[in-house]
């Protein structure tokens, strides 16, 4: 009987020490990351996943109309006083012509929501009226309320250019007139941008003028903004590269 209870302690040891073996590889595995200062987790799988599972759900309603036009899209509020915003996250319409989608885009500003909890905004369903080329929309609308409530400092508004682009990311910033005066905004995003090796940028490839863009639109109440164009390699082609991206967002809202 007592060597029957050392064995049964020995193989409970034994297998203590793998079970945490085995948790110790998962945890490899899935390049977890934590920041030194804040404490919070950067989960690189758990982030492609949620990533890729909101893109789902943004495409079942992809090519349908909402019922209302302010069911068109979705508004999440937060306590970080940075505003992501996405208006081509679904498909839309302009000058009576169909556009399609910028891929990813929708779910890149859903997770860093989750993650930082800034603000955010985002198609979710086929647009009537582009939100980046009219004014008169309950999309703009809805961040006219933001930006003169809720002291907002900084809009980032994304879309998706194409992979034959000459950039990783480009920055329309109106020529630099909608940062109104506050460049430090921009600079601190290359820096990051840099330091999550994504060092192919570009600057005013697409301005955000010429038209009524969001980026316009915003900085025209009183608030910087940037326009921030995302080549498709850095929007679930290359796995790394978006890990990358989000992760240098994500830093770069936590600043805040």
């Amino acid at each position: 009987m007592k060597y029957k209870k050392i064995l049964i302690f020995i193989w409970w040891i034994f297998s203590a020490i793998l079970i945490i073996g085995w948790n110790q590889a998962d945890i490899k595995h899935r390049e977890i990351e934590t920041n030194k200062v804040t404490g919070k987790v950067f989960d690189k799988e758990k982030i492609l996943s949620k990533l890729y599972d909101y893109n789902k759900e943004i495409e079942l309603n992809n090519n349908i109309f909402a019922s209302d036009e302010n069911k068109a899209y979705k508004l999440i509020r937060g306590t970080k006083k940075v505003l992501l915003s996405a208006p081509h996250a679904t498909q839309h319409i302009r000058d009576d012509r169909e556009k399609g989608r910028d891929v990813l885009t929708g779910a890149i500003v859903r997770v860093l929501q989750e993650l930082t909890d800034c603000y955010a905004i985002y198609t979710t369903h086929k647009t009537r009226f582009d939100p980046n080329w009219y004014d008169d929309t309950s999309y703009k609308e809805e961040i006219r309320k933001l930006i003169e409530t809720e002291n907002i400092i900084v809009v980032l508004d994304i879309h998706g250019a194409a992979e034959r682009r000459p950039f990783e990311v480009d920055f329309g910033t109106m020529y630099g007139d909608s940062l109104l005066g506050e460049d430090y905004l921009l600079d601190k995003l290359i820096l990051l941008l840099n330091k999550n090796d994504i060092r192919d940028l570009s600057f005013n490839f697409f301005s955000a003028q010429g038209q009524r863009t969001t980026t316009c639109f915003v900085a025209d109440y009183g608030t910087p903004a940037v326009q921030i164009e995302i080549n498709r390699k850095l929007r679930g082609k290359d796995r790394e590269k978006t890990l990358k991206l989000i992760k240098a967002l994500y830093e770069y809202i936590e600043g805040f």
